[in-house]
């Protein structure tokens, strides 16, 4: 998957025909398009919950865990823990399977620090 960072600026030119830039910051997101669901993924039930159930709101909040693997040989990676809002597109598909892209839109704090994987079990710590 990739960060889409969705930079949110406006370019405009004053009196002068100067060009001046308002920077409003970011509006980060993910899509996962297309997702096939696995019925034994700890994601397909809360996908599902949310989609069917027309959740929203807190009811669609998660954290995202975001980690930077920079030298596969460390013990620990510098990590993200985000708030976000899951949102699923659409659902349904043919004999390849259920189809349910989503959305993950930051929502809430965003906290740094470090990550540990043992046993393939990944451990949070902030900074």
């Amino acid at each position: 998957m990739t960060m889409e960072l969705n930079s949110d600026v406006e370019t405009f030119k004053n009196i002068k025909g100067q060009a001046k830039v308002t920077d409003n910051g970011w509006e980060p997101s993910l899509d996962a398009d297309p997702f096939y669901a696995d019925t034994d993924s700890p994601l397909y039930e809360p996908l599902k919950d949310i989609a069917l159930e027309r959740k929203k709101g807190d009811a669609c909040k998660t954290l995202l865990l975001e980690v930077i693997v920079e030298d596969t040989s460390a013990t620990s990676h510098v990590a993200y823990l985000q708030e976000v809002l899951v949102k699923p597109q659409s659902y349904g598909g043919g004999t390849s399977g259920i189809n349910i892209p989503f959305n993950i839109m930051e929502d809430g704090t965003r906290t740094k620090g470090k990550v540990t994987i043992t046993n393939g079990v990944p451990t949070f710590t902030a900074a």
